[in-house]
């Protein structure tokens, strides 16, 4: 599945390689009928395909088996031809690792080496030279983890890294700082956010540490409750 179109709740994306083999076309599909249309055709070498928060299929991430060697393929909101980005062996430090787009369809997410460590930088598919700007780094530890979106506005709010006390390394201050308050009322565990409604007003957190066993809170922002429910 390339994307579940969540604006769009009877079709999904869905890549196929049935043209050719590891090497699929996208295509938008009815979950209620079956009915399907070809939305983007195959090419080689890609083999993995991503669509923008809005559903357009716009990135690919590619390995051709003759060099040995992955690639990354981007297309520009504004009309172009989908272009080789980057391209590296599997094991060379220049591989660069695609995570998804943001809210903003110019803006595609990557992980990428960063002063000796693999870091999270986002490419401007709008620039002429798919120009990258770092956003996230750890002077510890490479990064690898997934986007984190807001369920409220869609756009990435952060990256999966369990290195990180929670879990997450947050883009937005706004989220670190519900994060420390979640921490305070909870202290001394873990605590992962692991839902949220999409005014992002009722929230469930599991927690857990060394004197207190995994348990789940539901908590309320506007009411300032946070109670623990199993």
């Amino acid at each position: 599945v390339v994307s579940y179109l969540p604006e769009d709740p009877e079709h999904i994306l869905l890549a196929l390689a049935e043209e050719k083999v590891a090497t699929p076309s996208v295509f938008r599909v009815n979950v209620f009928t079956g009915d399907r249309k070809r939305i983007k055709r195959y090419k080689t070498p890609i083999g993995d395909w991503y669509a923008d928060r809005q559903g357009r299929v716009r990135a690919g991430r590619g390995f051709d088996r003759k060099t040995g060697k992955y690639s990354l393929w981007l297309e520009p909101l504004a009309g172009g031809k989908l272009s080789m980005v980057a391209e590296s062996g599997a094991f060379e430090p220049e591989l660069v690792i695609p995570l998804g787009f943001g809210l903003d369809p110019n803006h595609f997410y990557v992980a990428a080496l960063y002063e000796g460590r693999r870091a999270i930088f986002r490419i401007d598919t709008a620039s002429s030279d798919f120009a990258r700007e770092l956003v996230l780094s750890d002077p510890n530890y490479d990064i690898y983890g997934g986007l984190v979106y807001s369920s409220k506005t869609g756009d990435v709010i952060g990256v999966s890294h369990l290195p990180a006390p929670n879990g997450i390394l947050y883009l937005d201050d706004t989220y670190e700082a519900f994060q420390t308050t979640v921490d305070k009322a909870l202290p001394d565990r873990v605590n992962d956010i692991v839902s949220q409604s999409k005014d992002e007003m009722r929230y469930l957190v599991r927690s857990e540490g060394a004197a207190h066993p995994p348990s789940f809170h539901l908590g309320d922002r506007n009411k300032g409750t946070l109670r623990e429910i199993a």
